[in-house]
């Protein structure tokens, strides 16, 4: 398949299938299924992980802004209690729609050691900072995060002022 991006074959596939009557296998993302242990590993040494499903390519410049739309929250100890890999397959799964629709969809993990939960996220890397945290209200997400500072940058959704001037999160 030289020269045929991922998203083209799994095109191919799928449109070959319906020509044929066949029903198409389901999209797979070898990059990802073949180091999901140590995506699951990343998830807990450094909180989370950004990656193109379709590639493997993890951003190196950037900011990442969760979508609005099919985040799973997952307990942390299911996570890393064993049942990681089905979790984080079974989100693939599930979404692969998303994956192969969008070439700008990333698959994203967040663990919130606080909450003791994994959420997992449709996200997309905005190489602006002021665009992505534009996009992180619009799409009502309280954070965004920056690839080159390692940092999560508050985009004031979810934020309210206080009567001594200072701002507190409303999840506090």
């Amino acid at each position: 398949m030289t020269g045929i991006r991922p998203s083209s074959a799994v095109a191919a596939v799928v449109l070959t299938a319906a020509c044929s009557g066949t029903p198409a296998p389901p999209p797979s993302f070898p990059a990802v299924e073949s180091r999901v242990d140590a995506l699951i590993a990343r998830v807990r040494a450094e909180d989370g992980f950004t990656v193109d499903p379709r590639s493997g390519r993890e951003p190196t410049t950037g900011y990442v802004v969760g979508s609005a739309r099919d985040a799973r929250v997952v307990p942390a100890a299911d996570l890393f209690g064993g049942g990681g890999r089905e979790l984080l397959l079974g989100y693939l799964r599930d979404n692969a729609g998303h994956f192969t629709a969008d070439p700008a969809v990333d698959l994203g993990a967040w663990y919130d050691r606080r909450g003791a939960r994994v959420v997992f996220s449709l996200v997309s890397v905005v190489a602006d900072r002021d665009s992505a945290l534009r996009l992180g209200v619009r799409n009502n997400q309280r954070l965004v995060y920056d690839v080159v500072g390692r940092a999560e940058l508050p985009t004031g959704v979810g934020v309210t002022p206080t009567t001594a001037g200072t701002a507190r999160s409303d999840g506090s």
